[in-house]
């Protein structure tokens, strides 16, 4: 990945402490049966785990942002070995749907199974969603972003791993 010089480095995983603050959000808090959290081994934060879709079908895992840190930002840069799994990216603000809290998510791109990947989310890309339900608004608002997370939700059963090395935020 060539390195923009002005990007920030939110997260690399060189040691257990910079895995301790992901915390664990499957379906089973909505009565679902999928299992998966996050761990970390040699250098990478290991985010692993079984879908069930039969009553439910996803796996999260998120972490609070140090307020402010993506002003200015407009993509993220995620280092990461993908399985052959659809992964996005999820973020929080303190925007509510009907006393719910939205999240905005994204598809990561650029993923090659198998293989250590640059993955990418725009900004721009960042959807409004209630319940993995799509909103017309409100717009994904950098300044006012709090939580980050990652979501499997591909409608697929059976075992998925993703390995991540480091996550980064920059602008365009």
């Amino acid at each position: 990945m060539a390195e923009n010089p002005n990007c920030k480095l939110l997260y690399a995983f060189d040691n257990a402490t910079q895995a301790a603050p992901w915390q664990t959000v499957n379906d089973n808090v909505m009565g679902g049966r999928s299992s998966g959290g996050a761990s970390y081994a040699d250098g990478s934060l290991l985010f692993t785990g079984n879908i069930n879709t039969n009553g439910g079908g996803f796996s999260s895992i998120r972490t609070a942002l140090p307020q402010g840190i993506l002003e200015g930002m407009n993509l993220f840069k995620l280092r990461v070995l993908p399985d052959t799994r659809h992964y996005q990216l999820i973020l929080q603000t303190d925007a509510s749907f009907s006393g719910r809290p939205v999240a905005y998510r994204a598809d990561i791109q650029n993923l090659r199974p198998g293989e250590w990947s640059d993955g990418s989310v725009l900004f721009s890309e960042l959807q409004p969603t209630v319940f993995g339900r799509q909103l017309p608004g409100p717009a994904f608002d950098a300044s006012r972003a709090r939580l980050l997370g990652i979501i499997i939700a591909d409608a697929r059963d059976g075992a998925f791993r993703l390995e991540i090395e480091t996550i980064h935020v920059c602008p365009l």
